[in-house]
């Protein structure tokens, strides 16, 4: 740090309650830009739709949500398998 730039308080409560106080002044002053902004819900059936529309992908193609899943579990395992290689000491691999 620089000679101009604020030291932080080395208190814990002090620095909790400056952090809390900046985090309510920041959620006021969202509050304050969306005030006057009218907020609408979707129609009802819209997301009933979409979900249809999603349903019917998996049962039109479930090879593909099969072959998702195992990669996620591959690609799961071989990180974890790294993890453990890295922390017995061994090289990670990228």
């Amino acid at each position: 740090m620089t000679a101009d730039s604020p030291t932080l308080p080395a208190d814990p409560t002090t620095l909790g309650a400056r952090t809390t106080a900046f985090l309510g002044r920041s959620f006021l002053h969202r509050l304050d830009e969306l005030a006057g902004q009218t907020f609408t819900m979707a129609p009802p059936d819209e997301p009933n739709r979409s979900f249809a529309e999603f349903r019917l992908g998996l049962v039109a193609d479930p090879r593909r949500v099969v072959e998702a899943q195992a990669k996620l579990w591959r690609d799961s395992f071989a990180l974890w398998r790294n993890v453990l290689r890295g922390r017995r000491g061994g090289g990670l691999e990228p």
